[in-house]
């Protein structure tokens, strides 16, 4: 993915709160969903039937994406970090 940059918090942009209250809210979301992607788990007794792999397969695919959303994660993270050390 393309770098993220961090904005320019100045007089005629938008104020540094509202950044961070954006940056907050899309931790959040991003909380709630690998919460509830941890409860999906993909169980190997939904998949047997598919052929021996296809509980590993389904578990390596649904991994993937966990990953990438708990690297999306940090990332805003790691920009909100960035807003809230910004001196005005």
């Amino acid at each position: 993915m393309t770098k993220m940059l961090t904005p320019t918090i100045h007089l005629n942009g938008t104020s540094k709160q509202d950044l961070l209250n954006q940056q907050k809210e899309i931790l959040s979301a991003t909380r709630d969903l690998l919460e509830v992607m941890r409860r999906a788990t993909p169980n190997g007794r939904d998949y047997y039937p598919q052929g021996p792999d296809a509980g590993n397969q389904a578990r390596d695919a649904f991994a993937e994406r966990y990953n990438a959303i708990s690297r999306m994660y940090d990332e805003f993270s790691e920009l909100a970090l960035k807003i809230m050390s910004d001196d005005d």
